[in-house]
């Protein structure tokens, strides 16, 4: 291992934890800020843990050595071209057995722990002498630890039967038989590939399935990799198209100097929308209530969806009247600062940056994954279909500048894990509860960020995962190449799912709905207000009135 990686995985956690530290500070809500240190702490730990594994990758690439191209058996018999005491399989498993407490135990223990919390009235004065007080720590840790039981006894037993059920791998192998007069020379373990597979032309090759148990350890990382994946197909492939297009909205929409007469004109429009909004909001709740009076049936999913346009309507609403309040701020000022002036301009350099980057995804997506994934539902499994396109660039990379081909993969790779975070903070929980814990600017509470968190370090197995499939031919002979293309990808009980090629149909799927979504909205929706229409839902309603 370079001196180089030696210092970056010193440095690097170091600066992790001081940026994600950052971040919970400026998202998080004032009421935590001098309170609910257990819980936040679990979110920088969750963050920094998600960051270093998407990392680990380049690390375990970089650690490779270049000259593995061309040579066979290079880490293992071989060590003129891999040194195999540069392993970092047990930094991986080690890593994921973490993520994999985190995710079972410590984040589930820290959202009922923050949830317990209560300040309670003592209005008889038989506690405290009569005055009010809060939950303690002790009760607080009681009441987690109560739930918490439950939860890890009735999920320990789940997965000790499923690996017990299912604890087979069955790899797939190229067998080759050949005769003493199919080697013209004395075997050499540096033969090239060429000369391996001159042999192999003149031989009989037969598929065949070499069956291995696998450890549990091993096992529990293919379960959070498995459960993973749906999350992170769905975050990660919306976020491929909304994270470059919201960062150049942002730029577009900063805040800006505006004059008196457009101040109190935005005003008025937020005011009247407001009055307008309490409107709708007081007709639907007397609507509601009175329905539970008289016992009459309404239609619980048309409620539910008005309610959620409300919802969003009043949203947006509080959205203009921040912006408005920041063009305030620089009208009445006049002062410039970074966050005003350099920070929407680096919005939109990377912004422009990440959509030749996105592109450059779903173009090896594509070109390379899908085609595999299409021949693999046509019954071709083990199909070498596809181009290898960004493949191809870096091992040329590799061979010349090794360092730029670990940088390439580093930028990809985090990108990538921006693009599921900025689709977890977009989508959240509304594809299974609308409206649950959405993340806001300086507003977010402590249990909101623990359950946000939770699904990107859920999702960042599946994000090496998806990376190793994606860089097959780049990222062979690493550790992680091994772990999650050879013993998870071929387990029984996953094995069907990534010979369909179903998450990566899913991933396109969902970045192609994004895509349709985002053009939809910049070119034909109207740039006013979305969510409820207040006058045509008070019509409806006073129509539904007199109907009755």
């Amino acid at each position: 291992m370079q001196a180089y990686m030696i210092v970056l995985m010193i440095i690097v956690p170091g600066l992790l934890f001081g940026v994600n530290t950052y971040i919970v500070k400026q998202w998080g809500s004032p009421d935590d800020w001098n309170t609910a240190y257990f819980p936040r702490a679990v979110v920088v730990l969750s963050l920094v843990l998600a960051e270093c594994s998407v990392l680990l990758l380049p690390l375990d690439v970089g650690a490779r050595s270049p000259s593995i191209y061309g040579n066979v058996g290079c880490g293992f018999w071989n060590a003129e071209c891999g040194d195999p005491t540069q392993s970092l399989v047990w930094i991986w498993i080690g890593l994921y057995i973490t993520i994999a407490v985190m995710v079972i135990f410590i984040i589930p223990f820290a959202i009922l722990y923050y949830e317990a919390w209560e300040y309670k009235l003592d209005s008889k004065g038989t506690k405290n002498g009569g005055n009010d007080f809060e939950t303690s720590c002790k009760e607080q840790c009681c009441a987690a630890l109560r739930w918490q039981f439950v939860f890890s006894f009735v999920g320990c037993i789940v997965l000790l039967i499923l690996y017990a059920v299912f604890n087979k791998v069955h790899i797939p192998l190229t067998s080759f038989a050949a005769t003493p007069a199919s080697f013209n020379q004395k075997y050499d373990p540096t033969a090239t590939f060429t000369k391996v597979s001159a042999i192999g032309a003149m031989t009989k090759s037969t598929l065949v399935d070499l069956p291995m148990q696998v450890t549990f350890l091993i096992y529990l990382v293919g379960c959070i990799s498995w459960l993973g994946s749906w999350f992170f197909c769905i975050f990660a492939g919306v976020g491929l198209v909304l994270l470059p297009v919201d960062m150049i909205r942002w730029w577009s929409d900063r805040p800006r100097a505006i004059d008196i007469e457009t101040i109190i004109k935005e005003k008025k429009l937020l005011i009247q929308r407001a009055d307008a909004l309490h409107e709708v909001a007081t007709i639907f709740k007397e609507e509601v209530a009175k329905s539970k009076r008289t016992g009459e049936s309404r239609k619980k999913s048309l409620d539910r969806k008005n309610w959620n346009k409300l919802k969003v309507a009043v949203s947006q609403m509080e959205t203009k009247a921040e912006h408005l309040g920041y063009c305030l701020e620089i009208t009445h000022d006049l002062e410039a600062t970074w966050s005003t002036t350099l920070l929407p301009w680096i919005y939109l350099f990377v912004g422009v940056i990440g959509i030749v980057i996105s592109l450059l995804w779903f173009l090896q997506i594509c070109l390379y994954i899908l085609p595999r994934a299409i021949q693999a539902m046509m019954g071709k499994p083990n199909s070498h279909a596809g181009i290898l396109f960004l493949n191809e660039y870096l091992q040329e990379l590799d061979k010349s500048v090794p360092f730029f081909g670990t940088l390439t993969i580093a930028i990809l790779i985090f990108w990538l894990q921006l693009c599921m975070i900025k689709g977890v903070f977009s989508l959240g929980l509304r594809i299974f509860v609308i409206g649950i814990h959405p993340m806001k600017y300086g507003k977010t509470l402590a249990n909101t960020f623990l359950v946000n968190v939770s699904m990107i370090l859920l999702s960042s197995p599946s994000l090496i995962a998806f990376c190793c499939e994606a860089f097959t031919s780049y990222t062979r002979s690493t550790d992680a190449s091994v772990i999650f293309s050879v013993q998870i990808r071929y387990m029984d009980m996953f094995r069907y799912f990534y010979d369909m090629g179903i998450f990566t149909i899913t991933f396109t799927g969902f970045a192609v709905l994004a895509f349709c979504y985002t053009s939809f909205r910049s070119c034909c929706c109207k740039s006013g207000q979305r969510g409820i229409d207040e006058a045509r839902f008070a019509k409806a309603v006073k129509k539904m009135q007199k109907a009755k």
